[in-house]
């Protein structure tokens, strides 16, 4: 297996493990750090400058989808 089929299918093996154990509630994927300007407010959406991290949050992202295409394409 390539270094990144590898490292895909160990982060869905720890996700998967982490949702079927009722001890086992937690998966720690790295930090993500970011920067703002200003005080958050419920009606103005700021941008977020995301320093560290990116790689992670575009992983899961593109993981959300995939799974939910699933979902989709399992009930037709």
């Amino acid at each position: 297996m390539t270094g990144l089929k590898q490292q895909c299918s160990q982060l869905f093996k720890d996700i998967m493990e982490v949702g079927s154990k009722q001890d086992h509630d937690t998966h720690f994927i790295g930090s993500i750090v970011f920067i703002h300007d200003g005080v958050y407010t419920s009606n103005e959406v700021k941008p977020l400058v995301i320093i560290d991290g990116q790689q992670r949050l575009t992983t899961i992202s593109l993981l959300y989808l995939a799974l939910f295409k699933y979902a989709v394409d399992i009930k037709k």
